[in-house]
């Protein structure tokens, strides 16, 4: 998320309904960047050709005009944080873990801020670095294999948009995470792991999830395993920047191991 929060003055303050008309802005429309021209936003539709009657105009003064930013691995605060995310241009966030659940619900359809996919709690392994220094509720434990449908019918009922794994090691067992991503399949979520070590990813992997979140701290990834990525189709959210200031606080003496 954001370091800071922006300047009050740059905080939306724009109802999602009202009808705008943006003047004199350049569009990329995926080969070339379009001559000046106007895009009307009039409610769930941007960028129709648009009768600008009623519109409030906002002149682009010849800036680019881009579609919202997708922050794709947060956690959220309170209204706050949406706020600014919104206010540097993430109109969509995807949040990995949040708790209570009410938190979430309430973060959810605020009008013209940042809309929330959360996977509400994420699930982990009773054995695993996070289960002991975390704080996560008791509902994130999934211990056996058995406990996979249990975990997921859970997050169903909150309405999560994914399901999120933790893969620590120690951590899950191969069979736990494979029931985990089934479970979540089966029910038509995809899953999100956690995986910041070279074997969590091969674990990761060899359990189908969709989506990999942060790269490995002990070991760069090998050829074999990002064409593995490729061929399956698995999204990859590397997290550089976080992961490098990670890599360097535990480059200091006397830190403790990853």
């Amino acid at each position: 998320m954001p370091a800071a929060q922006p300047p009050e003055s740059t905080r939306p303050t724009t109802p999602a309904t009202e009808k705008l008309a943006l003047t004199n802005v350049r569009v990329f429309d995926g080969e070339k960047l379009l001559p000046p021209a106007t895009v009307v936003v009039d409610g769930p539709v941007i960028g129709e050709p648009g009768d600008t009657r009623g519109a409030r105009e906002i002149d682009g003064n010849g800036g680019v005009l881009l579609p919202g930013l997708i922050d794709a691995h947060v956690h959220l605060e309170d209204e706050d944080t949406l706020r600014a995310f919104a206010a540097y241009g993430v109109t969509t966030a995807l949040d990995m873990g949040t708790w209570p659940v009410s938190r979430v619900d309430a973060l959810r359809g605020l009008p013209g801020l940042t809309d929330i996919r959360s996977s509400t709690y994420a699930a982990t392994s009773p054995a695993s670095g996070h289960a002991a220094h975390m704080g996560l509720p008791e509902g994130s434990l999934v211990a056996a294999p058995a406990d996979a449908e249990r975990f997921v019918t859970e997050r169903v009922a909150e309405g999560a948009d994914h399901i999120k794994l933790i893969i620590d090691l120690p951590g899950f067992s191969q069979e736990t995470a494979t029931a985990l991503v089934t479970a979540a399949h089966r029910h038509g979520l995809r899953t999100i792991a956690h995986a910041s070590a070279l074997d969590a990813v091969r674990m990761a992997q060899r359990a189908g999830v969709d989506v990999l979140t942060h790269a490995p701290l002990d070991r760069p990834l090998e050829e074999a395993d990002v064409e593995q990525a490729a061929r399956e189709g698995r999204v990859i959210v590397p997290t550089l920047t976080m992961m490098a200031d990670i890599a360097a606080a535990l480059a200091r003496p006397g830190a403790p191991g990853p």
